[in-house]
């Protein structure tokens, strides 16, 4: 993975670039959320969690499988995007 944080010289309007690889989209494919540390890119405290899914309720379902298994807690469906909630 490709990941770099970059913008003007003044520090405006700065982009988080995120870069996947083949690699990186077959783990997603097989409900592997991708985990970047936010303090690696200027983030602070806030990590970013990449994931994939065929529909918005297989991504909730590895989320809430992934996170289960971490003790992190997933909000409700019905705050996520609202496709997800069929």
């Amino acid at each position: 993975m490709v990941r770099f944080v970059m913008g003007d010289a003044d520090g405006k309007n700065r982009v988080v670039v995120l870069g996947l690889s083949d690699g990186n989209l077959e783990l997603l494919r097989r409900g592997m959320p991708i985990v970047v540390k936010g303090a690696e890119l200027g983030l602070g405290e806030f990590d970013v969690c990449i994931v994939w899914g065929p529909t918005e309720q297989k991504i909730v379902d590895d989320l809430n499988t992934w996170a289960a298994s971490r003790g992190i807690a997933v909000p409700p469906v019905e705050n996520l995007h609202p496709q997800a909630k069929g």
